[in-house]
């Protein structure tokens, strides 16, 4: 992966990656350099660029059950309807909100296994895959 750096705040790196993603998808993550001479990482979040500089992301990692996954947005007017399928395709949960910018907690689905978050706005849809173990 080439990762590009974006901006350095306060010593904290923020870089982004768009290799092999589809276009307007990129994984994003901050590293901070420790005193020890280690860097810790942060967990890596998928964003979608949507019209207007809006954006809806959640972190790309493995969670375990039990655990949410939070959903970030900004976007240009109100309204985003989350969905969360399993891999039949099955619902498992969705909502809607009408904030033009938040933060919701998706709840953890009851099994093991990959879901797929589907995202809608305004007629635009994003999907994103995510894994519970």
């Amino acid at each position: 992966d080439e990762w590009q750096t974006i901006q350095t705040v306060e010593g904290d790196i923020y870089t982004y990656t768009d290799q092999g993603l589809l276009p307007g998808r990129y994984i994003y993550q901050v590293s901070q350099s420790l005193p020890t001479g280690s860097v810790l990482l942060s967990n890596p979040a998928e964003v979608v660029l949507l019209p207007d500089g809006a954006y809806i992301l959640t972190e790309q990692r493995v969670r375990a059950v039990g655990e949410k996954a939070t959903v970030l947005w900004s976007l240009p007017e109100g309204g985003i309807s989350l969905s969360l399928y399993d891999a039949s395709g099955r619902l498992i949960h969705t909502t809607t909100r009408i904030e033009a910018e938040g933060s919701y907690d998706l709840p953890s689905p009851p099994a093991a296994g990959t879901y797929f978050l589907r995202a809608e706005v305004s007629g635009e849809v994003q999907t994103w895959k995510l894994i519970w173990q």
